[in-house]
């Protein structure tokens, strides 16, 4: 019987290094290109909403630890990088956003009561997710969608007949991320209605388990289980309550406010001094 012997191919004299040179000179480049400063990020993002006021809680020092750990830990691929850089930029302008708008109807937010809430607390994995969206069936619980969670802020000046246009835009996004980590539908396939968690929310306030979840920061992690996050919770209260007063109908048309329970979902309590 004849035998049969499987070649190995001989990786050329250097290839290891070129290929770690490689990775340092893509990495020095887009560090230039993309570096994380909290002071760079909140600049630019001021420029661009011609807005000054963050709003509260303040954006620091959550920001300064997180961007000095996302830069000296993270080991973030130049694609990886971009991205966040992006993510962060995005996050600042809509806090910019959000603020201007509450500042204009303060007395409108605090009449558009949160009534019963309900709470959904859960080790990963664990089916809270599954509840979550199940609630979610019944028309008189009201929860806040992915669509409107990335895009809080409506570029229509009146209301429409048509689908909401941030609908659209988050489906799009959407389908983008899934392209870049065709891998993400099986561990949480998210779309553009789908109820959205907390810590998206939390987001917006730079003290979020997002961060923990998507990049290797172990600086900000320690920070953020140690900090106080009743001024977060404060202010996804009020995030909830700007959601309530534009609401819309299950199939994104803008409509007045049909129910008032709001519930959400939470992977950890509000810790209070």
């Amino acid at each position: 019987m004849l035998e049969t012997r499987q070649a190995k191919t001989a990786e050329p004299r250097g290839f290891p290094s070129w290929r770690t040179g490689w990775k340092a000179w893509g990495d020095d480049i887009s560090r230039k290109l993309w570096f994380l400063d909290r002071h760079a990020l909140s600049a630019e993002a001021r420029r661009r909403t011609r807005l000054e006021d963050f709003g509260d809680p303040p954006i620091d020092p959550a920001l300064t630890v997180l961007v000095n750990s996302l830069e000296l830990e993270a080991d973030l691929h130049p694609l990886g990088r971009f991205f966040m850089r992006m993510h962060l930029r995005e996050l600042l302008e809509t806090r910019l956003r959000l603020t201007h708008a509450w500042s204009q109807r303060a007395e409108a937010l605090e009449a558009s009561l949160i009534r019963r809430p309900i709470f959904i607390t859960g080790m990963p994995r664990s089916g809270s997710t599954f509840l979550h969206e199940l609630l979610a069936e019944d028309p008189e619980n009201r929860v806040p969608r992915v669509w409107e969670v990335m895009f809080p802020i409506s570029s229509q000046s009146k209301p429409s007949k048509k689908v909401d246009r941030r609908v659209r835009k988050a489906e799009a996004s959407l389908w983008w991320f899934r392209r870049l980590a065709p891998g993400a539908d099986a561990v949480y396939p998210m779309r553009a209605w789908t109820p959205h968690e907390c810590v998206a929310i939390h987001s917006y306030t730079l003290l979020s388990e997002e961060f923990v979840s998507t990049c290797h920061v172990p600086t900000y992690e320690g920070f953020l289980h140690g900090v106080d996050l009743g001024p977060t919770y404060r202010w996804q209260k009020r995030f909830l309550q700007h959601l309530q007063a534009n609401c819309s109908n299950r199939r994104g048309f803008l409509n007045p406010p049909t129910t008032s329970m709001v519930w959400t979902n939470s992977s950890r309590c509000s810790r209070t001094q």
